[in-house]
């Protein structure tokens, strides 16, 4: 699964150096409380790795944000 999130605040230069994702690109695309559910459904069965223990505390605080029940089984690898 793949999918670009508006995040509905303007995009940090330091976040822009990192992904390269630029507010056009987001103007059109959904809002986290549309993508979350489908990123959910989708992990279901799945085994979530992680790169960083970033990435688990973003999902986490998205999730708390939308009154939902933290991930907490992952398997994380560090590159």
């Amino acid at each position: 699964m793949d999918a670009l999130v508006n995040p509905q605040r303007r995009i940090s230069p330091e976040a822009f150096a990192v992904n390269k994702i630029t507010p056009e690109m987001l103007k059109d695309a959904p809002g986290m409380e549309t993508v979350m559910p489908r990123f959910l459904d989708f992990i279901q069965q799945l085994s979530l790795f992680l790169y960083a223990e970033f990435d688990l505390s973003f999902l986490n605080q998205e999730l708390k944000l939308m009154g939902q029940a933290p991930i907490t089984e992952t398997l994380s690898w560090m590159c």
